[in-house]
């Protein structure tokens, strides 16, 4: 039998910058679970993009290196969609069974039209073998109390519905519907979330994502929940879909005082670049909170959107700083099992909120540019997807002083260890890069080891973009060699096996933002 070990350390140290040492003792024995959370969800824009050859293409390749499981997009009902409702002169027979796996339906005057979702989920669930984590938003505008009020470049329709019964006999109908065309047993392992982010205040002029009040939102969530429970009682239903923890105590106080079905509980965080291991500590006190509910204290937590810095003060997207990121902190919040889901906004840059550009490298959110073209933050998800599902507990650490932050963690697969070691930095901190010693306990055999890197001159087709004076538009040639500056190149890494003492020891230097990982074969 194949037996996945992980080992896994997070500490905090700071080095001068001639010389920043650290050094980190390990032991088979002491196991933990790793839970790939990051790997349950991706996230994306509106849904019209994912009728898209590139969005696909990139969702493919996601699949295929990054082992994602389902994707989430805003829009599903939007006007763009179909549109999805629009008033209809037929009404329903209900003396007449209703083909719910028919793209098109009747209802009360209405005519629904999911042609167009059923193009995005066929390919997620047929070509893929990927689920959708439905986002039932925003508003159809024929149903809308204020079909004007608009939100992004898509002009989201984000009003409140003017009778909230035709919007729950609208996700009635497409409850009935995907679980007719992709079979009950499929669609009980999605998730259905209910809106994005109602607690933002509108921003004038531009808008916001919900132009109603909290306690509209909490109704709409009722009525939405106890439609889906109508088709079938344990499909998952996930809300509030907040931004930054917010409106959590009110919505659970709400969902115990009406008795609303409730089986997740979701919300969205973006790091503080000032403060090391906010994401970590707001998913902590997030948790902290269901956990002083009886209701709430057992339902999963899901971080439906996060990524490495929501606005750019020195996190760029596109550069090492988002992968050292990722390969810090992920792991680090798996290991508490504070929250069952991290879904990183977004897997690519076809995204369209504000300003659509296919300029190569722009600090979009995505881990694909526009061209297909892996970032530093998409191999960085690569090999934490290689990574084993246990974790083992530092033992010792000795290092120069601490407030710099390097991290590892190392996975064994039954035949091979694979070590993957970061040195994230906070973009005021001035600290250079480190030397990182690993020693390794209960080894009986160890091979020579491969290295592969990303950090400035490695798996970084952002930063040979700029050596190549930042083309835009990018030529045939240039994509291509773009395309193999972002592969992760394997070199050779001296590995010293002590027989005697039944242990492995190695060093690697690690650049600032920089992640290495070290793979060899053990018995």
């Amino acid at each position: 039998m194949m037996i996945n070990l992980l080992l896994y350390f997070s500490v905090a140290t700071q080095y001068d910058n001639s010389s920043n040492q650290s050094s980190f003792c390990f032991d088979f024995s002491q196991q933990s679970d790793l839970p790939h959370i990051w790997e349950e969800c991706l996230g994306s824009g509106h849904a019209k993009l994912a009728l898209r050859d590139d969005w696909r293409a990139h969702l493919k390749l996601a699949r295929d290196k990054l082992g994602v499981k389902a994707v989430r997009f805003h829009g599903l009902f939007d006007d763009d969609m179909g549109p999805v409702v629009v008033k209809a002169d037929i009404q329903s027979n209900p003396s007449r069974a209703v083909n719910w796996s028919s793209a098109i339906h009747y209802d009360n005057g209405y005519m629904y039209n999911f042609s167009l979702i059923d193009s995005i989920y066929d390919f997620l669930v047929h070509d893929l073998n990927m689920a959708p984590y439905v986002e039932l938003s925003f508003m159809p505008a024929i149903l809308a109390r204020d079909p004007f009020q608009r939100y992004l470049a898509y002009e989201a329709c984000t009003s409140p519905p003017r009778n909230v019964s035709e919007w729950g006999s609208l996700i009635y109908a497409f409850g009935m519907h995907v679980t007719a065309r992709y079979g009950l047993p499929r669609v009980l392992n999605w998730t259905f979330e209910v809106w994005n982010e109602p607690n933002l205040k509108p921003i004038p002029v531009l808008g916001g994502f919900w132009r109603g009040t909290q306690q509209e939102y909490f109704e709409l969530f009722k009525v939405t929940s106890l439609a889906l429970k109508r088709v079938n009682s344990q499909l998952r239903v996930a809300g509030p879909s907040s931004a930054g923890g917010g409106w959590l105590p009110e919505f659970i106080d709400f969902i115990s005082a009406n008795n609303v079905p409730l089986d997740a509980i979701s919300t969205h965080h973006y790091p503080d670049v000032t403060r090391r291991n906010s994401l970590s500590k707001d998913v902590a006190n997030n948790r902290a909170t269901l956990n002083t509910y009886n209701i709430s204290k057992a339902l999963p937590l899901y971080i439906s959107e996060f990524n490495s810095g929501l606005i750019d003060r020195g996190t760029n997207h596109d550069s090492p700083f988002a992968s050292s990121y990722v390969s810090w902190m992920l792991p680090l919040i798996a290991t508490t099992q504070n929250a069952a889901l991290l879904s990183y906004w977004t897997f690519s840059d076809v995204f369209h909120e504000v300003i659509w550009t296919t300029k190569p490298f722009h600090d979009g959110y995505g881990l694909i540019n526009m061209q297909g073209i892996p970032k530093p933050s998409f191999r960085a998800m690569q090999l934490l997807h290689e990574l084993g599902h246990k974790a083992l507990n530092l033992t010792f650490s000795r290092s120069s002083d601490s407030s710099n932050s390097t991290f590892a963690s190392l996975s064994y697969n039954g035949s091979h260890i694979l070590a993957l070691i970061t040195n994230f930095q906070l973009p005021a901190n001035d600290s250079g890069s480190a030397n990182v010693e690993i020693l390794i306990k209960g080894v009986s055999y160890a091979s020579s080891g491969a290295l592969r890197r990303i950090d400035d001159t490695h798996a970084n087709a952002y930063s040979a973009w700029e050596d190549l004076g930042r083309p835009w538009p990018l030529s045939p040639s240039q994509e291509e060699m773009l395309q193999s500056k972002s592969e992760m190149v394997v070199t050779s890494i001296p590995i010293q096996f002590d027989a005697k003492q039944q242990s492995v020891t190695f060093s690697v230097d690690v650049p600032r933002e920089g992640v290495a990982a070290v793979s060899f074969r053990v018995h």
